[in-house]
C-alpha cells in the first residue's frame, strides 16, 4: 500500500478503499483520488479488500471497485464489505461497458459505474457528492484554466482540474 501526501489536512480527508487488480491501473486511479483529496487505501483483490476493511481501525467513507476480478465480482466484495461496514459509499468501475455490466446482472440501474477509462475528477466530484460534501479541489482550481491569479495579481502554483484529469488519463 501506498501512502500519499495531498494538499489537505489529513483529519479532513475522507477515505477511500480502492480494489484493483491492475496494478498499473490501481495506480494511475489512486493517483487521480490523492490529487483530488482523498486518502486511498488500496487492495489487489476482494479478498484482500475484505480483509483490510476488518483490519482497518480508522473509517472507511467509500470504496471504488471493479467489478471483474479473479475469485469475485465487484458486487460481491461490495456486499462483503457492506456487512463490515454499513453505509460505506460504492462505485464500480471497469473496463466493460455499463450495459455489458447490467446485461450480466451484476450492476444494477441505480448502482454508481464508471466504464475505463474515465476522468479521475469525475469520480472524485461523484464520491464527494455520495458523501454530501464539497470536493475542496476542484473548488480550489479552475476547471477553465490551469492557473488563476490570487489577491495579489500573481499567478498561483497549481493545475487545473482538467489538466490533471489530461495527464492521469494519458498514463
Amino acid at each position: 500500500m501506498n501512502d500519499e501526501t495531498t494538499i489537505l489536512d489529513p483529519a479532513q480527508q475522507a477515505t477511500i478503499l480502492l480494489i484493483e487488480d491492475d496494478e498499473a491501473v490501481r495506480d494511475s486511479v489512486r493517483m487521480g483520488l490523492v490529487q483530488f483529496g482523498f486518502h486511498v487505501l488500496e487492495a489487489a483483490s476482494g479478498d484482500e479488500a475484505v480483509i483490510l476493511c476488518q483490519a482497518y481501525a480508522g473509517k472507511i467513507d467509500a470504496t471504488v471497485i471493479d467489478m471483474v476480478m479473479p475469485r469475485m465480482w465487484g458486487h460481491e466484495v461490495a456486499a462483503r464489505l457492506l456487512e463490515i461496514a454499513p453505509g460505506i459509499k460504492v462505485v464500480y468501475i471497469s473496463g466493460h461497458s455499463e450495459e455489458f455490466m447490467l446485461g450480466c446482472g451484476v450492476l444494477k440501474s441505480e448502482d454508481v459505474f464508471f466504464a475505463k477509462p474515465f476522468y479521475p475528477s469525475e469520480v472524485a466530484d461523484k464520491i464527494y457528492e455520495m458523501l454530501g460534501i464539497p470536493n475542496p479541489v476542484t473548488s480550489s482550481f479552475p476547471r477553465s484554466a490551469p492557473s488563476a491569479e490570487n489577491d495579489h495579481g500573481d499567478k498561483e502554483l497549481g493545475q487545473s482540474a482538467t489538466a490533471a484529469d489530461e495527464r492521469l488519463n494519458s498514463a
